[in-house]
């Protein structure tokens, strides 16, 4: 590109015209491109651990209220089992939601913003939803399990935020309480009626 000289009022109109951006646009787009590298680098990872885990991430942007809204559907061959959605206002997370799911119902929400947290699960449900929580009051993993206790599905939290537990982890977790869950149903047999 061959740079002029102008003079006065004189100046070509083939040259394009480089406005400074605004620095609210600027601060927007480091933010997006924040979200988007964090997404990509906390997914490669989780990818690469289980080869049926599949994330899709959408992220909407709202300038005038700074407002920056992300939602990840992560599914297991072909089944969503965990919505993410955040809230996250100048950089810094609002609020998180996270749904889980199981064949296809809604099993339960764990939904938290600054300085506590709700867990609701769903009553219409053949499954149950559970939290566990470390004695300084931080929930670290969730289960979907059968109502006898045997466990279907595994979410760890790192960093703050839930994911799909890799196959593996949940086919070891299933096998113990699958046995956990016979030998109960075998105790119970023997108490007498």
């Amino acid at each position: 590109m061959r740079l002029n000289c102008h003079h006065g009022s004189e100046r070509n109109q083939a040259e394009p015209d480089f406005r400074p951006l605004r620095l609210n646009h600027l601060l927007d787009l480091v933010t997006t491109m924040k979200t988007f590298v964090f997404l990509f680098l906390s997914c490669a990872s989780l990818l690469g651990a289980d080869e049926g885990i599949r994330v899709v991430a959408t992220t909407k942007t709202n300038a005038t209220s700074d407002l920056v809204l992300t939602r990840a559907v992560f599914t297991r061959d072909g089944q969503t089992n965990l919505v993410r959605t955040t809230q996250t206002r100048q950089g810094k997370d609002e609020s998180q939601s996270y749904k889980f799911y199981h064949d296809g119902f809604l099993v339960g929400e764990i939904s938290s913003m600054e300085g506590f947290s709700v867990f609701e699960g769903a009553s219409d449900c053949p499954y149950s939803l559970q939290g566990y929580y470390r004695t300084n009051g931080v929930i670290y993993q969730a289960c979907i399990c059968t109502k006898d206790g045997v466990l279907l599905d595994h979410f760890i939290v790192t960093n703050g935020v839930f994911w799909p537990a890799p196959r593996s982890d949940i086919q070891n977790l299933s096998k113990m309480t699958t046995a956990a869950s016979r030998a109960t149903a075998k105790m119970m047999e023997q108490i007498p009626k």
